[in-house]
């Protein structure tokens, strides 16, 4: 994805996304996952109540309460919240995919998945469809100012004149390479602290 700022262009690619994030930047075919029966010794059935269909806001309440005589869930269980919270963040209502779940059954299956594509994808496809919708609203707001229409004034007016717009899977990647890449705007909301790798964590 190109931007042009300033008169120059730059560009937010998985290889930027993999400098910011730390995440493997790799091109290895996808993993082939053998499922395991939901028994009583799965993943699924001991930290998940072997519920099939569930939101991020279920996760989290999983998460803060959960409880484990094995570690190796309790790995399993916050490697999940992170994923769906963090590195794919959405709506809390949206249902969490059962073959991120399916994947946590083998922890090596699971670390060697392509998360960072699969994560940069998302959070591009996200910046496409809303950043597309603000153009798009601009240019009919500036369209209608032209031609003397008025907006239609919004219930709360603490909101008027103000775009909203919710991104999903991991856009702080996106906003600390903006930092870095378009000076102007780093200096303004940040403060560089260092010139480590991954960069998110200067």
């Amino acid at each position: 994805m190109w931007f042009a700022v300033g008169g120059k262009t730059f560009r937010f690619s998985i290889e930027e996304f993999c400098l910011i994030t730390g995440l493997e930047c790799g091109h290895d075919p996808p993993l082939v996952v053998k499922e395991k029966k939901d028994g009583n010794g799965s993943f699924r059935s001991s930290m998940l109540n072997g519920e099939v269909r569930f939101n991020n806001k279920t996760i989290e309440a999983i998460f803060k309460t959960a409880s484990s005589d094995s570690d190796e869930d309790m790995v399993k269980l916050a490697l999940l919240y992170f994923l769906e919270t963090v590195l794919f963040g959405k709506d809390q209502k949206v249902f969490i995919r059962a073959h991120h779940v399916e994947l946590l059954e083998d922890l090596d299956t699971f670390n060697k998945y392509q998360w960072d594509r699969k994560c940069y994808e998302t959070t591009l496809n996200s910046l496409q469809r809303d950043l597309r919708k603000m153009v798009e609203d601009y240019h009919i707001t500036s369209k209608n100012t032209i031609s003397g229409k008025k907006r239609k004034r919004q219930t709360n007016k603490e909101n008027d004149g103000i775009r909203q717009y919710v991104l999903h899977g991991f856009p702080y990647a996106f906003q600390i390479w903006a930092c870095e890449a378009i000076p102007t705007i780093g200096v303004q909301i940040a403060n560089k602290s260092d010139a480590l790798l991954p960069r998110i964590v200067n």
